[in-house]
């Protein structure tokens, strides 16, 4: 029984000492992470909700060439989603240990770290150093 109970403190010593398992993560990149996609979304939600609203206009007005509000429809909710996107987009809190903002350089005190793997199967830990903002 002593030899059952010393062999089990011996593994439960070891299982303190080997490795744990990494859980693996996978990063997706989404719009609110990536500027480009979100103003394209928001330009073309814009010019969408253009085209709808201009063809409600056009349902209402009676005279023959009804083109006209569907247009400027599109083209105002296109500029419309632009703005908006850039400005989303502008909003968004930025991680670099670094920022040149107005001419000065700042620094925040932690950056943060990121671990990632990559499509061929290695690991790597990415540190956002320097980011510039517009």
């Amino acid at each position: 029984m002593k030899r059952t109970i010393g062999w089990l403190l011996v593994f439960t010593m070891l299982a303190g000492i080997v490795e744990p398992a990494l859980a693996e993560v996978n990063i997706e990149r989404r719009s609110d992470e990536n500027p480009v996609v979100e103003v394209a979304r928001s330009v073309m939600w814009g010019a969408v909700a253009g085209a709808v609203v201009g063809g409600a206009v056009a349902l209402a007005d009676s005279s023959p060439d009804n083109s006209t509000p569907i247009r400027w429809g599109i083209v105002g909710g296109t500029a419309l989603g632009l703005v908006y996107g850039l400005w989303w987009s502008a909003k968004r809190p930025s991680g670099a240990m670094l920022e040149i903002e107005d001419g000065t350089l700042r620094g925040q005190a932690i950056p943060p770290i990121e671990m990632a793997v990559t499509p061929g199967g290695t690991r790597e830990t990415r540190v956002a150093l320097i980011g510039v903002t517009f």
